[in-house]
């Protein structure tokens, strides 16, 4: 992320599902680049995009904006059983 470029949060939270959504006017992502991290050598970046991918259930990235990425993720809740 480049400093000094707004970023816009929106969340939904409902009975199935957090929806969370992240718009920001920086340079548009590029996923084409990408690449895994290597978890058994430590890195100071990329591990943003790993985790989001891992928690989240779906996720979006939208850049057909003018400016910047919107990033759509949802995790559906799931029923905690007891015993």
């Amino acid at each position: 992320m480049e400093n000094g470029h707004e970023i816009m949060l929106s969340v939904v939270i409902d009975s199935d599902k957090i929806a969370l959504t992240v718009r920001d006017l920086g340079d548009k992502i590029d996923l084409k680049r990408y690449r895994l991290p290597n978890l058994d050598v430590p890195s100071e970046s990329g591990y943003g995009v790993f985790m989001i991918r891992n928690l989240m259930d779906i996720v979006e990235y939208d850049i057909s904006h003018e400016l910047g990425t919107e990033l759509k993720m949802v995790k559906f809740r799931q029923e905690v059983k007891d015993g």
